[in-house]
This record gives structure tokens, sequence and C-alpha cells, in this order.
């Protein structure tokens, strides 16, 4: 792989395909009672999961899926689509009771749930879903050599680092919304999270069915 690609290529591709314009809008409609700050705190701290997510499947490659626990690709895809997109469906309000939706929405104070929020849904699917990792994958099974191992885990610390300022800027931002607009950008993230969940299955099953 060219170097110059390792670290322009790569980091462009990997931040398009995390997205973190639209992945704005699904956090805050996640947490619509939290401030600016603790949203920053919680961004934070799951790019910093991610980021470590990244290295851990750039070192074992293919291995630990495929080798060590049999999973193809494409399963894992189809998996992770299936978990976004009851998260979608979630936000979406189509499984909540009338009577409790709006006590369901409230913050949870306490708990592991709340501590362990930036694991996931954010750190994993929001920003690092089934996509990015097979996106990781391939680029893995591309490098060769020491020279390009190092480009490749620096354009991987360029690709999170340009993510965290991009989420940063747009959660400072997001304090201005409304009660009104969070509760639409929560039903507007839903739908776009059940849409990339779809897609992101479909495409795991047009790559199964081609290799069957």
């Amino acid at each position: 792989m060219a170097p110059h690609y390792l670290l322009t290529g790569v980091p462009l591709y990997l931040f398009l395909l995390i997205g973190p314009v639209s992945g704005v809008a699904i956090i805050v409609a996640l947490m619509p009672q939290k401030s600016v700050d603790e949203r920053i705190q919680i961004i934070t701290r799951a790019c910093w999961v991610a980021y470590g997510m990244m290295l851990f499947f750039a070192l074992t490659g293919n291995f630990l899926l495929q080798s060590l626990l049999g999973i193809s690709p494409e399963a894992f895809q189809i998996g992770g689509g299936l978990y976004l997109l009851s998260l979608g469906v979630d936000m979406l309000g189509l499984w909540r009771k009338p009577e409790a939706s709006n006590t369901e929405v409230q913050p949870k104070k306490g708990g592991s749930s709340e501590d362990s929020s930036y694991i996931t849904p954010v750190a994993l699917p929001l920003i690092i879903g089934p996509g990015v990792i097979t996106a990781i994958l391939g680029f893995r099974a591309q490098v060769e050599g020491y020279r390009d191992g190092v480009l490749f885990f620096l354009a991987l610390s360029m690709t999170m680092f340009a993510v965290f300022l991009c989420f940063s800027c747009l959660i400072r931002a997001s304090g201005l919304l409304t009660p009104r607009i969070l509760q639409t950008l929560e039903k507007l993230a839903g739908l776009l999270t059940s849409c990339l969940a779809l897609d992101i299955v479909l495409e795991g099953l047009r790559i199964y069915l081609a290799h069957c």
C-alpha cells in the first residue's frame, strides 16, 4: 500500500465511514438531559475505547474473528447491523408504551448502565461499527513491512483524533438546542440509524450470498 494513501486515503475513508456528523445527532438524542460537559466527557471516553478497539483489530487482523472464533466478517457485520437496528427502533419509540413514553426517556441516576454508556452504544457500535471494523481488517491485510505498519497505526490515530475534534465541536454547538428540537432529533436519528443498520445487514447478506 502506498505511503501517501496510508496517511490520506485510509484516514479519510474511515472518517467518512464513522460519520461523526450524523453520529452527534444520535448521541444528543440518546442523552437529552445531559449537559454539554457531560456529553464531552462521554465522547472523550468513547473515543479512547474506540481507539483501543481500532488498535486491537488492527493488531489481531482476521485471526481473532476467523481463525480463533470462526466468525466470518459478513456474519459479524450482519450481527452488528441487527444490534444497531434494535437501537434505532428503540429511538423511534416503537417499543415504548404510550403511557411510559415520558418516563422512559429520563436519564438513569446512578448504576452501572449510566457509567458504561460511553462503551455501548457510543463507542460500539456508533463509532466503531461492523463496517469500520471490516474496513480496518481489509486495510490490515494489505499492510506489508514495518514502515507500512507504522504508517497504518498513525493513520488510525489521525482518524480518531479528527473524529474526536468533530464530535467535540458539534456537541458544544448542541447546547443551543431546545428540548423540542432534541425530541425531533431523536426521531430523525432513530430513522437514520435504522436505515444505516438495514444497509449494513443487507451488505453483509450480499457478501454472504456471493460466497455461497
